[in-house]
């Protein structure tokens, strides 16, 4: 089973797990939670059996709203200029996407890095942070900052650290020379 909701009075505990990014598996696990919530709900219990239910395309079609917006998610997915993973203030002129859409590479054939915690933010100064997970190891930042950035470890466990003693030496020149916006000023 993809989807748990956990046997709980409350309706406010019915939470999804699930372990899939297939557009039909998530519109099934979303008509099985929603048939639960509504067991739930209106205090009956649901013994039809639909926990043991896997998506067959012979047995179950999409009805209308949702082919459009599976449509609306194809187009999304294949253009490289919506970055589903990113939430930098660099979004509007990150040189990584422009590459991205010049050479039409997509987003959807590479693997995210998941040995870093997605959109934590360092924060380096008042006006400059740093994000781990959006960096490409390109090591501009450790060449042309002076005791700033670092390497620690080597070959494919590489990551590029700041050491917190090395903090108040970061200029906010290495914002412009970062080419996934991983390091960017604060806009608030």
């Amino acid at each position: 089973m993809i989807a748990v909701v956990h046997n709980n009075p409350n309706p406010q505990w019915l939470v999804p797990q699930t372990k899939t990014k297939q557009p039909a598996r998530l519109v099934l696990e979303g008509r099985k939670l929603a048939a639960q919530m509504d067991a739930v709900l209106s205090a009956e219990q649901s013994d039809k059996g639909q926990d043991s239910m896997t998506f067959n395309s012979t047995y179950t079609r999409f009805n209308s709203s949702e082919k459009k917006a599976l449509d609306e998610q194809a187009i999304v997915q294949s253009n490289p200029s919506s970055c589903l993973y990113c939430d930098c203030d660099k979004k509007t002129i990150c040189k990584l996407r422009l590459y991205a859409s010049q050479y039409g590479i997509k987003s959807t054939r590479y693997a995210k890095n998941s040995t870093f915690e997605a959109l934590k933010r360092q924060q380096i100064n008042n006006t400059i942070r740093f994000e781990q997970a959006k960096c490409i190891r390109c090591g501009l930042c450790v060449y042309n900052s002076d005791n700033g950035f670092t390497f620690k470890n080597r070959g494919v466990v590489m990551e590029v650290v700041l050491p917190e003693e090395n903090k108040n030496n970061i200029k906010e020149a290495l914002t412009a020379l970062c080419p996934t916006g991983a390091i960017y000023k604060n806009v608030e």
